[in-house]
């Protein structure tokens, strides 16, 4: 069932309003939203890869019907070797750390698929995980973030930490976890990237820059607004709601 709410800070977002425009969610507020052709292939990406990660992994959600990644590629629109190539570079991965971490304990690890996780950095904030892993000895949380398009994305990028501390907060409070692993896989844009952080790191973001910059950006008006790199997708700047993208559109 979709969220019942809008999400106005959202994670995939928080590059932006956290370092950049924190005007930026608030003037976008009540605007039309848009897709676009990269943002419908990497939906597809992250559909196809589901369901290679479902029969690889032996992994059945039952609140869902089974299917298999013939039936799922029989309905996407951009399906091409391109997409199958860039899913399964993704899926490897977690196979990888899946194998990985059932070799170090002797189990297998407990895995998350397209999980929404709720967030409290802000009101009816939330998000979906691409994947999830925590080893069986609960000691290592591992997050994986699928990027299908070609510009690149730092391995510190502000939203895996949202999602990594998000669900280090809920599953910590079963399992000891000391180290938390994320990678972003992107296979148009430099490959995989990794970082390992530990739970006081995590927290330290949250506490020093998540909180007050969500607080920031909440109470942010039409004056705070920053032009930056982002204003070529702003729904603000393409609708007018910004007085400081006019000004300079002007110029």
């Amino acid at each position: 069932m979709p969220p019942s709410k809008h999400c106005l800070l959202t994670a995939s977002g928080s590059k932006v309003w956290l370092f950049e425009c924190k005007a930026m969610p608030n003037l976008c507020k009540g605007l039309p939203s848009e897709t676009s052709e990269a943002a419908e292939i990497g939906s597809e990406c992250h559909l196809y890869s589901e369901s290679l990660i479902r029969e690889a992994l032996h992994i059945i959600d039952y609140d869902e019907p089974i299917r298999s990644p013939a039936q799922v590629k029989k309905n996407l629109k951009y399906y091409s070797p391109e997409l199958v190539a860039i899913a399964q570079e993704y899926v490897n991965k977690i196979i990888e750390v899946v194998n990985y971490e059932t070799k170090r304990t002797g189990n297998r690890p407990l895995v998350l698929l397209e999980q929404r996780l709720d967030m409290d950095y802000a009101p009816d904030s939330f998000g979906t995980l691409d994947f999830g892993c925590i080893s069986s000895d609960g000691m290592n949380l591992t997050i994986g973030d699928l990027k299908a398009g070609r510009m690149a994305v730092s391995k510190d990028t502000p939203q895996t930490k949202i999602y990594a501390l998000t669900a280090y907060k809920l599953y910590s409070k079963v399992y000891p976890i000391r180290f938390i692993r994320i990678f972003i896989c992107q296979p148009r844009a430099g490959g995989i990237k990794e970082l390992v952080l530990t739970p006081d790191e995590l927290l330290t973001f949250e506490r020093e820059v998540l909180i007050p910059g969500a607080k920031a950006a909440l109470e942010a008006t039409e004056e705070d607004a920053t032009p930056c790199d982002h204003c070529k997708w702003c729904l603000a700047a393409k609708y007018g709601t910004c007085k400081k993208y006019k000004e300079i559109d002007k110029c």
